[in-house]
């Protein structure tokens, strides 16, 4: 994968800043999975091919099928274009997930240091 859970951990603590400054942090963290996507054809394939199976068409729970056919990705996305909503996927629910372990941490930590202080 082009970003492991350390990988995303790094990233997260190094905007974590912003993150608590923002009252959206999950629109931050969706910024930060959609960087996280592969560019090259090459990469895309390789990363989609290595994340866990349960992501693997995600892309059809992600897209609104209009009247006429039409998707939210155009009328004919490309399996790459959809391997990448895949990932994204991926990606979204990983940096979640690991925000969510990062915060439980620190409030644990302060939680810890207040009791130690009293």
């Amino acid at each position: 994968m082009e970003m492991n859970k350390s990988d995303i951990k790094g990233d997260i603590l190094s905007n974590w800043d912003y993150l608590t400054a923002t009252n959206y942090p999950e629109d931050v963290l969706n910024e930060l999975a959609e960087s996280a996507l592969p560019v090259y054809y090459h990469r895309i394939l390789s990363d989609w091919t290595e994340m866990p199976n349960e992501y693997t068409d995600s892309w059809k729970d992600s897209i609104t099928v209009e009247k006429d056919g039409t998707v939210s990705l155009g009328k004919n996305p490309s399996i790459y274009t959809l391997m990448l909503v895949d990932l994204f996927n991926y990606y979204s629910d990983t940096y979640q997930e690991v925000y969510d372990e990062i915060k439980q941490d620190k409030e644990q930590e302060a939680n810890e240091l207040e009791e130690v202080s009293q």
